[in-house]
């Protein structure tokens, strides 16, 4: 008669050393590893399953980000869209709320304030004589620069 060893645990400790205890029946680690009798899911449990749902939405949450990236950023829509959530949410909402709601409200318009004075604005088209005066004076200072050897 062949003696077959018993099964053991498995399981690994930090130094290395595997576990030499027997697991339960029906089990692949001890009680100690995972093993104890009534643990882990029910057979059939679908808790975990992966359906996708969210995937395919965060693919298309990419996209948009991606396809907006050349636009310019503008938070106009952001700051009239909580505008909207902070009016509805002024008469009933937890005051707390109403404050979160506010922080991010004051902070929108602010990052939009800063984008605005951050924009490159187009300067009104000079008329003939300040243009030629601005020619001149840039040739003066760039006939000094070659006097002093510093252009």
């Amino acid at each position: 008669m062949k003696l077959t060893p018993f099964p053991l645990c498995g399981a690994t400790d930090r130094a290395g050393r595997s576990c030499t205890r027997r697991p339960p029946s029906g089990k692949h680690r001890c009680h100690l590893h995972g093993g104890a009798p009534g643990s882990g899911a029910p057979p059939g449990n679908a808790n975990a399953l992966k359906h996708g749902f969210y995937a395919e939405r965060i693919r298309d949450f990419a996209a948009d980000i991606l396809a907006a990236g050349d636009a310019p950023l503008q938070l106009r829509d952001e700051i009239a869209l909580l505008r909207a959530v902070l009016a509805r949410a002024a008469a009933d909402a937890d005051p707390k709320v109403v404050a979160l709601i506010v922080g991010t409200l004051a902070r929108l318009i602010n990052a939009q304030h800063k984008l605005d004075r951050s924009a490159p604005r187009e300067l009104p088209p000079l008329d003939p004589e300040e243009e030629a005066e601005l020619e001149a004076l840039a040739a003066a200072l760039n006939a000094k620069l070659l006097e002093e050897g510093e252009w």
